[in-house]
């Protein structure tokens, strides 16, 4: 028999849980999760994660997935026919000169 007494055991599972969201905290700050973020992405993973861990980098890469696609943005998709709009060619400054000197002097005179 061991000498534990279920304080002891209350403890050590407190000690392993603080010690195991302190590493997913960090792992999940080198994936990019920001500090805003961490509570529910921690929430996301203690889900999804086995007891024995074994499947960490699996829940990491659906963490990071989630992640983009929680950040797009939500907008409509545009219809098939209705392309961008086409943006008339720049004028040169220099023509444009020319077209009203031209049309200033081809005038007749007023009198």
């Amino acid at each position: 028999m061991t000498d534990e007494t279920p304080e002891t055991t209350e403890g050590t599972r407190d000690n392993f849980q603080k010690y195991r969201d302190a590493f997913l905290r960090e792992q999940m700050a080198m994936k990019g999760v920001k500090p805003d973020e961490m509570d529910s992405a921690l929430t996301f993973v203690n889900d999804r994660l086995a007891d024995d861990e074994s499947n960490l980098e699996g829940v990491m890469f659906d963490l990071r997935v989630q992640m983009r696609l929680g950040g797009r943005r939500k907008y409509a998709d545009p219809s098939m026919g209705n392309g961008s709009k086409v943006k008339p060619p720049r004028k040169d400054g220099y023509d444009v000169g020319r077209k009203l000197f031209d049309k200033i002097r081809n005038k007749p005179k007023i009198r």
